[in-house]
C-alpha cells in the first residue's frame, strides 16, 4: 500500500509541476507523456508511412525488435471521420491509444496483441478476435490464449493493424534485467603540480592585460609633434 501511495504521489507531482492541472492532460501526445513518466526515449511512428511498400517488411521486423527489447509501445487509432465502412463496424475506438501488449510471427502468421483502451468499450471483431474462426486448439495453446470476451484483450493480424492505427508510440525504456548497466565513480584531482601550472597562467594573462592597458593608456596620452 506504501509503495502505491508514493506512486501516486509522484505521478500527482509530477503533474502539477509540467502542467498546473489533470484538466491540461485531457489533450495531449502519448510519446510526450511516456518520456515524462519514464524518463525514456520516445518516437511516434507514422504506421502508413512505415508500412507503406517495402517499407512493410521492415516496419514488422522492427516491431519484433521493439518487443524483443521490452520497450513500451502503444498504437493509436485512426480518427472516427477517416475509417472506411469496413472499419466502423470492428469493435475499434476510433481516437483512441491501445496498448501493444505482444509481437508475434507463429506458424506464418503475423499477430499482435493489443489491449483496449481505458473505459467500457468491446474488442476488436475481425480476423483473430477472440471469437474469430480462424483460431485452433494448437494457435490458442502456443499463444494461451483465453477465452474471454470482457478482458479488454485480444489478438489481430499486422495487415489490420497496419489498417486499423494512425500512429505507434515507442518509449525506450532501458529495462535494467535486460540491458547491462555500467557506472564510472570518478571526481576531479587536483595536483600541486596542476595548481602551480593554473596560478602561472592567470600571472601570465593578468600581466598581459595589464601590460596591453599601458600601451593603450600611452597612445592617448603621447604627445603629437607638428611637423
Amino acid at each position: 500500500m506504501t509503495s502505491r501511495i508514493n506512486t501516486n504521489l509522484f505521478s500527482i507531482c509530477l503533474i502539477f509541476r509540467y502542467h498546473g492541472s489533470y484538466a491540461a492532460l485531457e489533450q495531449g501526445f502519448t510519446h510526450v507523456a511516456l518520456e515524462e513518466l519514464t524518463g525514456g526515449e520516445a518516437d511516434a511512428i507514422s504506421i502508413a508511412l512505415a508500412s507503406r511498400g517495402a517499407n512493410k517488411r521492415v516496419f514488422w521486423s522492427k516491431l519484433k525488435k521493439y518487443k524483443r527489447n521490452r520497450y513500451l509501445m502503444g498504437a493509436g487509432s485512426v480518427a472516427a471521420d477517416n475509417a472506411d465502412k469496413e472499419l466502423q463496424d470492428t469493435g475499434i475506438v476510433f481516437g483512441a491509444v491501445y496498448t501493444v501488449l505482444r509481437v508475434v510471427e507463429i506458424e506464418g502468421h503475423q499477430l499482435i496483441q493489443l489491449r483496449n483502451p481505458p473505459g467500457n468499450h468491446g474488442e476488436w471483431q475481425g480476423d483473430w478476435g477472440d471469437n474469430s474462426p480462424l483460431w485452433n486448439r494448437r494457435l490458442k495453446g502456443l499463444l494461451e490464449l483465453v477465452d474471454d470476451d470482457d478482458d479488454g484483450m485480444f489478438w489481430m493480424s499486422f495487415d489490420d493493424f497496419c489498417h486499423s492505427f494512425r500512429h505507434l508510440y515507442v518509449c525506450r525504456y532501458f529495462d535494467p534485467n535486460l540491458w547491462q548497466e555500467i557506472q564510472y565513480v570518478e571526481h576531479w584531482r587536483t595536483q600541486l603540480g596542476t595548481l602551480f601550472s593554473l596560478l602561472l597562467l592567470l600571472l601570465f594573462l593578468n600581466g598581459l592585460v595589464f601590460l596591453m592597458f599601458l600601451m593603450f593608456f600611452g597612445v592617448l596620452i603621447a604627445p603629437r609633434t607638428n611637423n
